[in-house]
């Protein structure tokens, strides 16, 4: 929550202002994306990696990880 507020400051983005939203965002990802990754962990096939930074350093870092995986 601390980092969607910050972020708002700078983002631009309406929704990352409102508290309603945001916790409804928390709520979605625990009940439908957590699940998801927990899925793939435990067939060992998920790589978490750290989104944050400029879209070009988060693409090079899945390319990274991808690019090990398929090696």
């Amino acid at each position: 929550r601390a980092r969607i507020k910050e972020r708002a400051k700078t983002s631009g983005r309406v929704d990352d202002q409102d508290d309603e939203k945001i916790t409804t965002r928390i709520r979605v990802y625990e009940k439908e994306t957590a699940p998801v990754a927990d899925f793939y962990k435990n067939q060992s096939k998920y790589q978490g990696i750290n989104g944050v930074g400029s879209i070009s350093d988060i693409f090079n870092t899945l390319t990274q990880v991808i690019d090990q995986r398929n090696s």
